[in-house]
Order: C-alpha cells, then structure tokens, then sequence
C-alpha cells in the first residue's frame, strides 16, 4: 500500500514538507549541491539548439563519473592492507550517500515533471 513513508507514493511535494529531497544527509558535503531548479531542460539543454545555464554543471557529472570509475577500478582491493581497506570502504561509503542524496533529489524533481500529461509532458517530450 503506498503511504507517505513508500517510495512509490505520488504524493505532491512542497519545501518545507519533510519529504524526500527535502531532507539534508547528515555528514555529507556536497562539492557540487544539487539544487532542483525550476525551468531547467536537462539533456535537452546538453544536447539542444538552446542551451541551458546549468548544462555546464550538469557536464560535470559525467567527468565525475569517467574520474570516479577509474579510481574504483585502480584499488587492488584484495591487496590493501586493514587499514587501507577500512579507509577506502569509508570513503565508498561516503561517496555512495553523497551520489544517493544527489539520486533522491533528481528522482524527486523528474517524478514532479512527468506527471504533466499530454504532449507538454516529459514523457512525451522526452520518451
């Protein structure tokens, strides 16, 4: 049964609200906070005839992603002493809820926008 709690609800969001995205992670920094802005066009704006002011930002993420899984795949983790191992789970651990709040929050902001119907809708514009 979706509730307020269910991840599956539809449940319109409001700021203040305490829903998710709206929540802060504690002990998490974000180098580069994610911020849901109204009016932006996402890979429309990347790829589009119009770019947008935030495809910058949002081009980052991919280099993010290349830098990110070529030190992932650079630890010789079988190989690491305890120490080492200890520290680079923590920091895993840190980069997977710092990458987790980024994804509650773009999820949110995408849900909002595709429950325009019809052709103004993302989902029709954007398949």
């Amino acid at each position: 049964m979706a509730g307020a709690s269910d991840p599956q609800s539809h449940t319109p969001q409001t700021p203040g609200s305490g829903v998710a995205g709206d929540q802060r992670v504690q002990g998490v920094e974000l180098a580069h906070p994610v911020a849901v802005v109204e009016g932006f066009e996402g890979a429309e704006g990347l790829a589009g005839s119009v770019p947008s002011v935030h495809a910058d930002a949002v081009a980052r993420l991919a280099e993010a992603q290349a830098v990110l899984a070529e030190a992932l795949v650079a630890i010789p983790v079988g190989l690491l002493s305890d120490t080492e191992a200890v520290t680079a789970l923590s920091t895993v651990e840190a980069i997977g809820r710092t990458v987790d709040a980024a994804r509650v929050s773009t999820a949110t902001d995408v849900d909002r926008r595709a429950r325009v119907l019809g052709r103004e809708g993302l989902a029709w514009r954007m398949g």
